[in-house]
């Protein structure tokens, strides 16, 4: 144990030493890539320390929970070392500072989507953890928050085991004998069974804004709520567990995981982009209620969309990242603040202009298949739907260019015996061609009443 207390206290050091190189090369995150570097070197002394307290103690109770912080300090290196590669492959044709920049993005993007915390707050709990076994060892009695601390710490394990495990299974399904590169595009496992907790580790610290950059109240983030002292038997992270449960039980990851014949366009239609206003710290303020529902790419990665939804009230938002000339930018709205709209094989999702007497467009998908854009269309339009935040009476986007109706089935009389009936609505079953790829489509949609549309 000395060995493994000792090896990863000089690594939490080496990766403090390498993040300190990001503080000039990308200044707007300086305040955040600080913290995480004081952090480390924080790590690095807590681990000394735990080790100089075990060589002059005698035997103690806590062996198992210095083996779950150890594995879940090298589990969380190795991490951030393989996100490091990315420097390597983005030098040759991407200015230096842009790619800092990537790298760092992805640091704060891959940690806040396994466990809804930043690197810098994940080193802050098991040093805080840490230094808690050390009083433990020296003879000290733990804390009266200490199994909330175990807790917190057990859970992160489980979450980064579970992705480690899910990496594995994608690694070997993807391409049989041949490892591919972990990708964010993963499930969040399904909740664990552990211990209730009891009280909260502190208020979270979300990214900062460039100077300039629109304010989040603008874009649909409502203001911040100041944090609420919380007593020492307040129940935590009930809003985690019950934001993982509707991910893991929501349609839309299932049905897109699903695999399905294409029919491929013959018109191309324009790159894929957002034309958002760059909003830095989006993921982080995403990362406090909302958890994610599905992430696509297109145009090899040049846009990556991601569907967020918040559990109390089923509210989703788009989050867009565009790579232009090897520079990042983040865009996040409701959907339910955008109009989507076909244009040949592309997607466009238009926004109300700030007058408020025209719309402008927002961002624009193109896809190499007609199922794959009937997929993505119908989604939006059923989640936007469902969204009891701000319900929408009558949803203006459901009809889609294009396409030629082939067919239509439904009630022609009150006396008619064979109604289409699902749910206890009658609906109507339509068929269409699309003039592009020639796809087929079939439809079906309640014919009468308020969810007609």
């Amino acid at each position: 144990m000395e060995r493994d207390l000792i090896a990863q206290a000089d690594r939490s050091s080496d990766i403090g030493t390498a993040l300190a190189k990001f503080i000039d090369r990308v200044p707007e995150w300086a305040v955040d890539i600080t913290a995480t570097v004081a952090a480390c070197f924080s790590i690095s002394s807590a681990l000394r320390d735990l080790n100089i307290a075990i060589q002059h103690a005698r035997p103690f109770d806590t062996p198992s929970d210095v083996r779950t912080v150890l594995k879940s300090l090298e589990t969380t290196f190795n991490d951030i070392d393989r996100l490091f590669e990315g420097l390597g492959r983005q030098r040759n044709n991407v200015a230096l500072d842009d790619a800092f920049l990537n790298v760092w993005l992805d640091i704060v993007e891959y940690f806040l989507d396994e466990s809804k915390k930043t690197l810098c707050e994940r080193l802050q709990l098991c040093e805080q953890f840490i230094r808690e076994l050390t009083r433990i060892v020296d003879g000290y009695p733990p804390r009266w928050d200490f199994r909330d601390s175990r807790y917190r710490m057990e859970k992160l394990l489980v979450d980064q085991l579970a992705r480690v495990e899910r990496d594995f299974q994608a690694m070997t399904i993807n391409s049989p004998g041949k490892a591919t590169r972990r990708s964010f595009e993963r499930r969040r496992p399904r909740q664990q069974t552990l211990e209730q907790p009891s009280n909260r580790l502190g208020p979270r610290r979300a990214a900062p804004q460039t100077p300039g950059s629109p304010g989040f109240e603008e874009y649909g983030f409502p203001p911040p709520v100041p944090d609420v002292p919380t007593s020492p038997t307040t129940t935590t992270f009930s809003t985690q567990s019950s934001s993982s449960n509707t991910v893991n039980s929501h349609w839309v990851p299932v049905v897109f995981e699903q695999s399905r014949p294409t029919t491929a366009f013959v018109t191309e239609g324009h790159v894929s982009s957002c034309f958002g206003e760059d909003m830095p710290g989006a993921l982080s303020k995403l990362a406090q209620d909302y958890e994610r529902l599905l992430e696509l790419p297109f145009d090899n990665g040049a846009l990556v969309v991601r569907l967020y939804i918040r559990s109390s009230d089923l509210r989703t938002r788009i989050h867009c990242k565009t790579t232009r000339s090897g520079r990042r930018t983040q865009s996040c709205l409701p959907i339910s603040s955008l109009r989507i709209v076909r244009e040949h094989s592309n997607l466009q999702l238009c926004r109300s202009s700030r007058s408020g007497r025209s719309r402008e467009l927002w961002a624009t998908m193109r896809f190499p298949s007609y199922e794959r854009m009937i997929l993505l269309f119908c989604t939006f339009l059923a989640l936007k739907s469902q969204d009891t935040a701000n319900p929408i009476r009558l949803v203006e986007d459901h009809l889609l260019r294009g396409e030629k109706p082939l067919f239509a089935g439904f009630e022609t009389t009150v006396t008619l015996v064979n109604k289409i009936i699902d749910d206890n609505y009658v609906h109507a079953l339509r068929l269409f061609r699309d003039e592009d790829s020639r796809g087929i489509r079939l439809q079906a949609s309640i014919y009468r009443g308020e969810m007609e549309k």
